[in-house]
């Protein structure tokens, strides 16, 4: 949330809980929010990423009226950008001496937005033999949730990554058990505006994973939210140094007629006639409405006699 004080990082942390009270394992879930002032005075577009680094469970209180602590260490990491204007010599010529420039070519990578996603992905995991079967689950915590690759298309986003779940239950014999289980994800999302030459960063947060008993098998399910910011590459000119030359040759020519190309503009036709654009405008006034493929331009000389 952006403001006039800067940037506020507001949202929600949620923890399960499993204890053992009068011989039985029970599970909570405690949802914490979070709201936390950024000084950040300048930004346009904002994308942060929230996880929780390290989490700590105090018991206190009474034998009999406990008291459960939760610290959290939250941690959150993002992209800010904002428009700042910057003037760059990309191109010049004289009328009366030759130049020599020196130039320089920088890869750039331009922010254009961002898109957000969600979807469900599934998957089963067997117990091995010597198991017993699950007669509770208690708690799905994820312990990995590694975003490999964020592919860009023609109108879509390929998303590939690995969720690794530990499923804590109950055994028929209300013993405690684990199985680790491993959800691997490629998935293709409609997602207009995206072309295949487009760079692609971002973020995958499995909000919410449960699992479901089936005896020796365990299904688990998982809901995916994903953010892609989109990014364009392109390469940026510039002149770093110029030299004055030789004097021009005079153009004999008292009349230069040009007719205009497709990608021509008033710059590139008046460096063509060695003519400043102020001149070239004066000769035509219709170039003023913008340069038209095939546009007869005229321009006039004086010449001493």
């Amino acid at each position: 949330m952006v403001n006039d004080s800067g940037v506020t990082l507001k949202g929600e942390a949620s923890s399960d809980i499993i204890y053992l009270s009068e011989g039985k394992i029970f599970t909570k879930t405690v949802i914490i929010p979070f709201s936390e002032e950024l000084n950040i005075q300048k930004a346009e577009n904002i994308c942060f990423s929230v996880k929780i680094k390290n989490a700590r469970l105090v018991l206190s209180g009474e034998e009999d009226n406990n008291i459960l602590r939760i610290e959290l260490l939250v941690t959150a990491y993002g992209m800010i950008t904002f428009t700042e204007n910057q003037k760059l010599l990309s191109d010049l010529f004289s009328e009366a001496v030759e130049l020599t420039e020196e130039v320089a070519v920088i890869d750039t990578r331009r922010f254009l937005f961002s898109k957000k996603f969600e979807t469900g992905i599934s998957t089963e995991a067997g117990l091995e033999d010597n198991m017993l079967p699950v007669a509770k689950v208690l708690a799905t915590p994820v312990s990995r949730n590694n975003l490999a690759n964020i592919i860009a298309g023609n109108d879509t986003v390929t998303v590939e990554g690995l969720i690794v779940a530990n499923v804590l239950y109950l055994d028929e014999e209300d013993k405690v058990g684990s199985v680790q289980v491993e959800l691997p994800y490629s998935i293709m999302l409609k997602a207009e505006g995206i072309t295949e030459n487009m760079l692609l960063n971002g973020e995958a947060v499995a909000s919410s994973v449960t699992a479901k008993s089936k005896g020796n098998i365990i299904e688990v399910k998982a809901e995916l939210k994903v953010r892609v910011d989109v990014f364009v590459k392109g390469k940026l000119k510039f002149i770093t140094s110029v030299i004055e030359g030789e004097a021009k040759a005079e153009n004999p020519s008292g009349i230069s007629i040009y007719f205009a190309g497709e990608e021509d503009t008033v710059w590139s036709i008046a460096k063509a006639l060695n003519v400043s654009p102020k001149k070239l405008l004066a000769n035509n006034p219709k170039l003023q409405n913008g340069v038209e493929k095939g546009m007869r331009i005229i321009v006039f000389r004086e010449k001493k006699l």
